[in-house]
């Protein structure tokens, strides 16, 4: 749930970590407390003028295993509108009773990036000591924060670590899914965590779409 997902490539990710650890819900927030429905309305599916059932914009917490039989928790979902302390107070507690004891929080941004050339990762924390050995850009800049910073701090306050692995998506692909941002940011996940993350098929999926940018680029005289 970042603020700022360039190309999808935060939520893709997302979807093939719950898709390789095989997750399954285990609870969802009450939307109620914090989504406005005026800026996200359900949706509602109308099938021959019936309306078959609302889909809610719900943040939940699933559960699962990566390949090395790591148990796994995936906070996905959307962004909450509003009470972001209460939120994230109500996250740390859940983890703290859970055991958790590492926070990756995904986010991907547009910049001046050909797509030619490998995808960067930036890194985010509140702890200069967490960040010392890790390979990863690092800026110094005042931006607005979204719910994954503050979910940072307060799980870092409760002695968790906690690091935002941001994905640079190249400016003119950020209407597009970037899956090649989706691989690197997973890549650099696995690399943090000591996950076990197959993202042989995103590489795959990456190849592809480098294939048809290089056509678009190609027949664009600008």
């Amino acid at each position: 749930m970042p603020a700022s997902d360039a190309g999808s490539a935060a939520a893709n990710a997302m979807a093939h970590l719950a898709e390789v650890t095989g997750a399954t819900t285990l609870l969802t927030f009450d939307s109620d407390e914090f989504i406005d429905y005026r800026a996200r309305r359900p949706l509602m599916e109308l099938r021959d003028g019936v309306s078959t059932r609302l889909v809610w914009a719900t943040p939940e917490l699933m559960r699962g295993r990566d390949a090395n039989g790591r148990d796994v928790l995936l906070l996905t979902g959307t962004e909450p509108d509003s009470r972001w302390n209460a939120f994230a107070t109500c996250v740390a507690d859940l983890a703290v009773q859970m055991g958790v004891r590492q926070m990756f929080a995904l986010g991907a941004y547009p910049f001046a990036l050909p797509h030619t050339r490998a995808v960067n990762i930036s890194v985010t924390t509140p702890s200069a000591e967490w960040i010392a050995n890790m390979p990863y850009l690092r800026s110094s800049v005042d931006v607005p924060a979204g719910v994954a910073a503050v979910l940072e701090h307060v799980l870092a306050g409760r002695g968790i670590a906690s690091v935002g692995l941001w994905a640079q998506v190249p400016h003119y692909a950020t209407t597009m899914a970037y899956p090649a941002a989706s691989a690197a940011m997973l890549t650099a996940l696995a690399e943090s965590s000591g996950l076990h993350i197959d993202v042989s098929s995103l590489e795959a999926e990456a190849v592809r779409h480098r294939e048809r940018l290089d056509q678009l680029v190609a027949a664009n005289p600008e």
